[in-house]
């Protein structure tokens, strides 16, 4: 009987993580094309900001999405923090580069915002890469 009642709530998590993996990927793909259409009328900054936002939220969608605890999983993982990373140092350079796209609040908005999510996306994306390759090393041992 208490099997049956955990058996279905792990299948319980386990469609809301797909439904919310859903979620995520259709929204990065709608953020991506929302970047490229930035680019083509002339924000190319913002719109390489709003691509690599949207690649990351899109590669945690399909990680949440397969549910997989593998190898594939883990690139996946490190895909979306480099494009989160860079879209950190995008919005760096845009705030140092082309300051008055911010409108009325400057640039340092964008180099504000771009440090600080730099300062938590870069570690996090060490930090995953070097449990990747330690995992691989385990493997292969």
């Amino acid at each position: 009987m208490e099997s049956d009642v955990l058996t279905q709530a792990a299948l319980e998590y386990r469609r809301r993580e797909r439904r919310d993996g859903i979620w995520l990927a259709v929204l990065g793909v709608i953020f991506a094309a929302a970047g490229v259409f930035l680019i083509v009328i002339g924000g190319p900054w913002f719109g390489l900001v709003s691509i690599c936002f949207g690649a990351a939220m899109a590669l945690i969608g399909v990680v949440k999405i397969t549910g997989d605890e593998g190898p594939l999983r883990d690139k996946l993982m490190i895909l979306g923090a480099l494009a989160f990373t860079a879209m950190c140092v995008f919005m760096i350079l845009s705030g140092i580069l082309t300051p008055e796209m911010w409108g009325w609040r400057s640039g340092i908005v964008g180099v504000i915002g771009g440090a600080l999510g730099l300062a938590f996306a870069a570690p996090a994306t060490v930090i995953l890469i070097v449990r990747t390759l330690r995992k691989r090393t385990q493997r292969s041992a």
